[in-house]
């Protein structure tokens, strides 16, 4: 025994410290022993003490006892040993961490359970740098060798101070100032702050980094752990470092942060345990927990980490298929086989998977990111069930998985869709399905009854943005923070949206699908970063070119939830996720503008300006979106969508008023409606309720009660004046049968009343004012329509005849009204200049028929030759209204308003002249002042029936029938007053007047005496025979 004592001695080494504390080293020896001697050296070894002045020896004691065979030995730690993780490692069929079968030869021995073993990499400082600048030479020169010597040597001088330093090994140098990385074991516990102390008494370093293993230890279940599992992850420390615990979970060669979520719930039990407590595993949490304390000094970060691996087993999703997909029997007694396959992804687990004893399996088949599982089976076409396929896949955990589904057999006789192409027979009613090429997704094409193919449903996913939804599903499963994970994802997308063609319905779908997703997950976007992403991803989903995509009639399975389609959950997103943004500035993108409103108003949003009025706290944002009011489904078949869709969000309190001022994105026809509505998502449906129109003096201005989002609807069909085709009809005809008695009258009794120059000049223009009436009537009572229909059945160029003849026949009306005028105010002014008869018929012929037109033919020509829109419209028939002083109206309201007010004026010049008969009796005879007066009265009763008329057809022109009730009495009144102008004047001019009267009257007078004398000399001549 004192040999051994001495020889322990003289094999022993030691690098003296600088500071008065205690340089350690550990040393291993190995004894051969006689098993009966074991107990005894035992003892001697826990006893053993030496001290001779300069060396203290002490904690002697054994680490590993191993028991020999022929080839192997068996080696058990001693109590508070193990084995470490490198040997379990290397011999792990045959060790566990505290018994290792090990082949005779083997020098491997237990280690200390309180073992700690440190990395680190110190940065020398400017100054050491200098003096170790050498150890960047290659690590065969001398030079190296010998500054490594000095290094060793430095840094074992202050760590040979832990009591317990087992190795100390420099592993490389590396340039960047010079970097020093080194490894070191202590077999004794050792406290985070002994290991800060001794740090900071290195004099050669700036920095340094340090990593310890075995202060902290991880614990997982040993077991692997079944899918959809619950476990827990646990993480001890040997002392309170008063850090938070940071965990890690590693796998594929990716890291992620373990947080609280959906899946993780982390725990601290206390000051030296902590949890992750694991609910419902699947394959993202199978890999390496890593569990780290990193506590950082000026110049020094210590991080103790420890880590443990669990395995979870795993299920598949199986995707099935028949080869052929609808077998055809050609005859009832025919056998089929058709091979069943059974495709899953690749992943770490191993499968056993099984088939039905009847099945023929065949060897398995993969490509890169598939396993294709497939065997043969046999179909009896005599047998009328439906014959089913299978497979079971078992994991490690003896988990199954099984795939059931029937085969659909083309029984002889059954109607089918023939094979096109790629597309196989189908059965009638049946569904044929293919993969995607190079896509996630399938692509269907039905088989409708009959055997007719149907169009083909494209549900292929560009596999970055299936990528991309997977991301957004887990972001709060606790892999990775929350905020991060949402980061990404937008990241990710934005570029996406970019560079890849997203073109097709399931892409469309998948894409609105990612902001559902992050909508219901987070509660709030801060980094504007993240922000930007998200508006330009939503704004590139709007491009005109995906057009196609958001109009296609989306089938059942391309629909959101509770009925809704894809573009009012792109919608219902958006305006969720902006509200959940940190805007603080303008967004102005593509298809999309965002606005955080200031003092309530909002403008140049596309050329739409919103003022909200309410007591508001926080932000007001408001969205405008290009293109999204196509999308959205409109299920009012009367009215169609004519505006860009504006969301406004807030915290309201109390009552509140939002004024929209919408750009038309198409001009309003006159007495069109237009509805104020927003989006109602318990409806899914456009609504009006607490909106409404501010009508036709504020064309696109909404207000509205509430917040949402809005927009325009605006009618197809004009509104319509009840029983306006009748009373046009009504009026018309008898104005028509009217002015046809009046003519007829004028030329009964012309040369009876026709006895001075004035009455010559009243009855030739009332002549010519009833045929331009009569012709301008039958125009328009030819150019009206009943009354809801949509045409007048007349064409355009019948349409733009008709507002030429009443535009010109009209006016000549006018015209020849102040032509008689004109005349009676010439004589009444100039008593001694007399006027011929054909002078003055010259006369009222230029006015009365020339000048209107010329002004219909230069505003012909001046409004691009009659241009339906520009001249006329087809819908009236007649001349248009644009705005004040704009609009072919105007070429006739202008010329009557100035012959109203030149008829007023001259009548009064007229009547006062003859007022003042006193002082002309002798130039003027009673006949001249009886026909002036007549001509007068005519004029007087004549001016304002027809500039009234004229002025309420302003008035109905100004105002369309949107306008209200005021706009139905106008249109009443011009109705009323125009049909019936023909009756008017024959009130006024022809029965009314006595002259006409009396000439009329001694005409049947005559007529009858005629009559009479003619009845008595045929009875007298028959007396007489």
């Amino acid at each position: 025994m004192l040999l051994f004592r001495l020889l322990l001695l003289l094999s022993l080494t030691f690098c003296q410290a600088a500071a008065k504390a205690n340089s350690t080293q550990v040393y291993y020896t190995k004894m051969t022993i006689d098993r009966n001697a074991l107990d005894l050296i035992i003892n001697e070894l826990a006893a053993f003490e030496c001290n001779d002045g300069n060396k203290l020896i002490t904690q002697v004691h054994m680490t590993t006892s191993c028991t020999k065979g022929e080839k192997n030995q068996v080696c058990v730690c001693s109590e508070g040993n193990k084995w470490s993780n490198q040997v379990i490692q290397n011999y792990k069929d045959s060790c566990n961490e505290t018994v290792c079968t090990l082949p005779n030869d083997s020098t491997h021995t237990c280690m200390s359970n309180r073992t700690v073993k440190v990395a680190g990499s110190i940065t020398l400082s400017d100054e050491s740098s200098k003096h170790f600048k050498d150890c960047l030479q290659p690590n065969t020169t001398s030079l190296y060798i010998e500054c490594k010597k000095k290094v060793e040597s430095a840094l074992k001088t202050i760590y040979s101070t832990l009591n317990g330093l087992d190795t100390f090994t420099i592993v490389e140098f590396r340039a960047g100032s010079i970097i020093v990385d080194f490894e070191m074991t202590v077999v004794n516990s050792i406290t985070a702050q002994e290991l800060l102390d001794r740090s900071n008494n290195l004099n050669i370093s700036s920095s340094m980094a340090l990593e310890t293993t075995g202060m902290v230890t991880v614990t997982v279940p040993d077991r692997m752990v079944p899918y959809q599992d619950n476990d827990k992850v646990i993480c001890k420390t040997v002392e309170d470092f008063n850090q938070d615990v940071t965990w890690t979970l590693r796998r594929d060669g990716l890291s992620f942060s373990i947080f609280d979520g959906t899946v993780s719930k982390l725990t601290k039990e206390s000051s030296t345990e902590f949890h992750v407590k694991l609910d419902k595993v699947d394959k993202h949490w199978t890999g390496e927990y890593d569990c780290s304390f990193i506590e950082k000094k000026p110049n020094i970060t210590l991080t103790h980490r420890a880590k443990a691996t669990i395995d979870i087993c795993l299920k598949p999703d199986i995707i099935n298929s028949v080869e052929p997909a609808f077998p055809l029997c050609t005859s009832d007694t025919q056998l089929l086989f058709v091979t069943v396959k059974c495709q899953i992804m690749k992943s770490i687990e191993k499968y056993n998977v099984t088939w039905p004893v009847d099945y023929s399996i065949n060897p398995l088949s993969n490509d890169s990111n598939t396993l294709t599982y497939s065997a043969r089976k046999l179909i009896d076409c005599s047998n009328p069930t439906v014959p089913t396929g299978s497979c079971n896949f078992t994991n490690r955990c003896n988990q199954t998985q099984e795939s059931t589904f029937d085969i659909n057999v083309i029984r002889n006789g059954e109607k089918y869709c023939k094979q096109e192409n790629e597309w196989q027979n189908t059965k009638e009613g049946f569904t044929a399905v293919l993969n995607c090429k190079g896509m996630a997704g399938v692509r269907k094409r039905g088989c409708s009854l009959g055997g007719t193919w149907g169009k083909e449903v494209s549900e292929c996913l560009v596999l970055s943005l299936q990528n991309v939804l997977e991301k957004a599903l887990i972001s709060d499963s606790g892999l990775g923070n929350l905020e991060n994970n949402t980061a990404e994802v937008l990241q990710k997308f934005s570029n996406l949206t970019k560079m890849e063609d997203l073109n097709t319905q399931a892409n469309i779908n998948a894409s609105v699908s990612v902001y559902g997703v992050l909508n219901e997950k987070i509660s709030v976007i801060q980094n504007v970063t993240t922000v930007e992403n998200f508006l330009d991803s939503s704004s590139n989903l709007l491009n005109k070119s995906l057009e196609s995509s958001w109009r296609s009639s989306l089938p059942p399975y391309t629909q959101g939830g509770n009925g809704s389609i894809v573009a009012e959950n792109y919608l219902l997103s958006v305006e969720k996720l902006i509200q959940k943004s940190n805007i603080r500035t303008d967004s102005e993108k593509e298809n999309l503008i965002v606005k955080n409103c200031t003092d309530g108003k909002c403008v140049d949003l596309f050329n739409i300006s919103v003022s909200l009025t309410a007591s508001v706290s926080g932000d007001i944002k408001t969205v405008a979106y290009k293109y999204l009011q196509n999308y959205l489904p409109n299920n009012d078949s009367e009215r169609t969508i004519n505006s860009l869709v504006v969301s406004t969000a807030a915290n309201v309190t109390g009552e509140m008023s939002i004024v929209i001022d919408f750009q038309l994105q198409s001009p309003r026809p006159r007495d069109v409606e237009l509805i104020c509505v927003f989006w109602d998502s318990n409806t899914h449906a456009w609504s009006d309720e607490g909106c409404s129109w501010e009508g036709p003096f504020s064309e696109g201005r909404c207000v509205c009660t509430h917040l949402s989002s809005f927009a325009i609807l605006m009618s197809k069909t004009p509104l319509r004046v009840p029983a306006l085709s009748l009373l046009t009809t009504v009026g018309l005809s008898i104005s028509i049968a009217s002015l046809i008695i009046i003519l007829a009258i004028e030329m009964t009794v012309w040369k009876q009343v026709v006895k001075t120059n004035t009455l010559y000049l009243r009855h030739t223009a009332q002549v010519n004012i009833s045929v331009c009436l009569l012709v301008a009537d039958i125009c328009f009572l030819a150019s009206s329509k009943p009354d809801g229909k949509e045409s007048h059945g007349q064409t355009t160029v019948w349409c733009r005849i008709f507002a030429v003849m009443m535009h010109f026949c009209y006016l000549a009306m006018f015209f020849w009204m102040l032509a008689l005028s004109t005349t009676l105010l010439h004589q009444a002014v100039f008593l001694f200049h007399k006027v011929s008869k054909k002078t003055y018929l010259r006369f009222s012929i230029f006015l009365g028929y020339i000048c209107p037109l010329l002004i219909v033919f230069i505003t012909f020509l001046a409004n691009n030759a009659g241009a339906e829109g520009s001249y006329f419209s087809e819908d009236t028939c007649w001349l248009v209204y644009a705005g004040l002083l704009k609009g072919s109206i105007f070429t006739f309201i202008l010329p009557v308003g100035i012959i109203v007010f030149f008829n007023i004026f001259s009548m009064l010049v007229v009547i006062m002249k003859l007022l003042e008969h006193h002082k002309n009796d002798d130039t003027q005879t009673d006949k001249e002042k009886a026909a002036a007066k007549t001509v007068i009265r005519s004029v007087v009763l004549l001016t304002p029936i027809f500039g009234v008329t004229w002025g309420f057809g302003l008035a109905m022109m100004i105002l369309d029938l949107t306008s209200g009730p005021v706009a139905y009495a106008i249109n009443y009144i011009f109705i009323i007053l125009n049909a019936f102008q023909g009756f008017y004047i024959l009130l006024t001019t022809c029965l009314r007047d006595k002259m006409t009267r009396e000439a009329l009257l001694s005409r049947f007078k005559k007529k009858n005496v005629t009559t009479m004398s003619t009845s008595t000399v045929k009875t007298e001549t028959s007396w007489k025979k």
